[in-house]
């Protein structure tokens, strides 16, 4: 990416665990909370480390946050790149 013109620019990916827009705040927060719980399980911890994956729970609004900044992060690649679709 540095060769592209991107010398500030990193990769990698995650995962999360989403739900139909409009699900109520109670069970979005009841997910999250209890999905949090799961993530520092000892037993869960080690397996998931295990494949080289990293579990840090968080909250939805961190989340969003996230999101906001790959779609810009990678919506700037785009266009900056002049990368359409085939």
């Amino acid at each position: 990416m540095v060769e592209a013109g991107f010398p500030d620019s990193t990769s990698g990916s995650w995962q999360g665990i989403f739900v139909p827009a409009g699900t109520s705040k109670d069970i979005v927060t009841s997910l999250n909370r209890e999905t949090n719980v799961v993530l520092q399980m000892g037993d869960v911890k080690d397996k998931l480390s295990a494949q080289g994956i990293e579990p840090l729970g968080g909250t939805p609004e961190a989340v969003s946050a996230i999101i906001r900044n790959e779609v810009a992060k990678w919506a700037r690649v785009i266009k900056e790149g002049g990368i359409t679709p085939e």
